[in-house]
């Protein structure tokens, strides 16, 4: 159910996904012409070395052979051996360029991650206010309001997230070089699982993250504890949807990009960023037990509600000196506002009305009072009174 809330709610807001689609378009242009600008002159002497080597010429002529049926292996094999001998001299001639071009493309790609990623409160906070009360608000004013929460947030999805990356990247690196030494098929597929695996994991522990800080207002740090203890504890469910959305996207992600020879990929990429940010909004109204429209005329009533609460900022005792902050707590009630109780969890907090406790005694004192007069003996009234 949350898969096909979450795809009602992005066709909804599938307007979206040009503005996405727009803003990544202009970070990367930005980001590839600084890059090209820096790297390219860094990296001459090596690329014209490797050019000189003569591997791209041979390489057409061993494909125009092979087509025509004409190709003679050995002497294919020993140019490629050569030339193979040859990049590994220019390599090493040119050691520093190399790594310093692939700290610089590293750099780059986390930059370029990050201001991509600054569009990501915005879109949740587009999508709350739609969840909401199905309020429409412009992406760029949006984009401009929450720019300092943006800032902060991305720069700790960064520090925290980097680990996961780094692990995608490496990974890429060493079954692409599998992929040519071993089976090539075999290490195609076994890339994608793996890697829509690890982006699956990352994504399962940060689920909650955004939805707590845009819908309940909840500090960056302390919305990521209570998104990793939540996401934890029903870690099966958020991964196998997350694997299974993913191994989708990738699916018809290639499938798409090849079929429209690279145009695809520019819609799949918004596209999944958008369904992403849809899936961790239903993913959290759900767990909160809050009704949500999925388009201008559905909503959304979850039959299930948990409690669940930052176990840093959540305090009982000021539950029940200050009633009215309920809704700014990032905790779960039912209509009457009395807690559900879990005995299995420390987190769970059994919250009394206050006004019905006040209520309840001030009518066993009008009780009691009413008995003590009808028992008094006759003549005694004017004492009591006095009393």
């Amino acid at each position: 159910m949350v898969v096909k809330h979450s795809a009602n709610l992005l066709l909804s807001k599938f307007s979206l996904v040009y503005k996405l689609m727009l803003y990544c378009a202009i970070v990367v242009a930005i980001f590839t012409g600084i890059g090209i600008g820096i790297i390219v002159p860094l990296t001459r002497p090596l690329v014209n070395g490797i050019v000189g080597t003569g591997f791209f010429e041979h390489l057409s002529e061993t494909v125009s052979l092979f087509f025509q049926g004409d190709v003679n292996y050995s002497t294919a094999l020993q140019n490629l051996n050569n030339d193979i001998t040859a990049i590994g001299a220019v390599i090493q001639n040119n050691y520093a360029a190399l790594t310093g071009s692939i700290i610089l493309i590293v750099v780059f790609f986390v930059l370029a991650g990050m201001f991509i990623g600054l569009a990501d409160i915005p879109t949740v906070d587009i999508l709350n206010n739609f969840m909401t009360s199905k309020s429409r608000y412009g992406f760029s004013s949006n984009f401009i309001d929450n720019i300092k929460l943006s800032v902060k947030y991305n720069l700790v999805k960064v520090l925290v997230t980097l680990v996961f990356d780094v692990g995608i990247l490496a990974l890429a690196v060493y079954l692409t070089t599998l992929i040519f030494s071993v089976n090539s098929l075999f290490a195609l597929f076994l890339f994608v699982f793996m890697a829509v695996g690890i982006s699956a994991v990352r994504q399962s522990f940060t689920s909650l993250w955004l939805p707590a800080i845009v819908a309940d207002n909840g500090k960056i740090f302390a919305s990521l504890k209570y998104s990793i203890v939540t996401t934890t504890k029903r870690f099966a469910k958020f991964f196998g949807t997350y694997f299974i959305v993913y191994l989708i996207i990738a699916s018809i992600g290639i499938l798409f990009t090849l079929s429209t020879f690279g145009v695809g990929f520019v819609f799949m990429v918004p596209g999944s960023m958008l369904f992403t940010r849809c899936l961790e909004m239903v993913f959290y109204y759900t767990l909160n037990g809050k009704s949500f429209y999925t388009s201008v005329d559905k909503i959304v009533k979850p039959d299930v509600v948990e409690l669940k609460s930052f176990e840093d900022n959540f305090d009982i005792k000021k539950v029940h000196e200050n009633p009215e902050q309920y809704s700014k707590l990032p905790v779960l009630y039912n209509q009457d506002k009395t807690a559900l109780t879990d005995s299995k969890s420390k987190e769970v907090a059994v919250v009394k009305d206050k006004n019905k406790e006040k209520k309840s005694d001030d009518e066993s004192k009008r009780k009691k009072k009413k008995n003590r007069l009808t028992n008094i003996p006759e003549g005694k009234h004017e004492d009591i009174f006095k009393n």
